[in-house]
């Protein structure tokens, strides 16, 4: 028997859980986050700025500092900003053309 609109089953109009797309919008959503953190305002305060990492290393520190490593991923966060537009207006084109899902 076929499942009505509405209704959780294979045949059924209501799906949900883990798509391609879907784990893509996540992603786009967590790197337009980190983009918009300010390095100055945001970042410098709690240690995680570019600048604010720039002491030098002790010589007896045996790894790298993982503040610095922070505060240089939110740095290539903020270089990419043309491919998060672009994936932004492809997402949104996608989302106006074919509903959410």
């Amino acid at each position: 028997a076929a499942a009505r609109p509405g209704e959780c089953g294979p045949a059924g109009s209501v799906a949900m859980g883990f798509s391609l797309y879907n784990i893509l919008k996540f992603g786009v959503l967590i790197f337009n986050a980190l983009a918009i953190l300010h390095d100055k305002r945001v970042l410098a305060p709690m240690g995680f700025s570019r600048v604010a990492s720039a002491e030098p290393v002790e010589a007896d520190d045996s790894g790298p500092n993982w503040k610095r490593q922070v505060g240089e991923l939110l740095a290539y966060a903020r270089l990419f900003q043309w491919p998060l537009v672009i994936a932004n207006v492809t997402i949104i084109t996608l989302e106006l053309l074919f509903g959410g899902g």
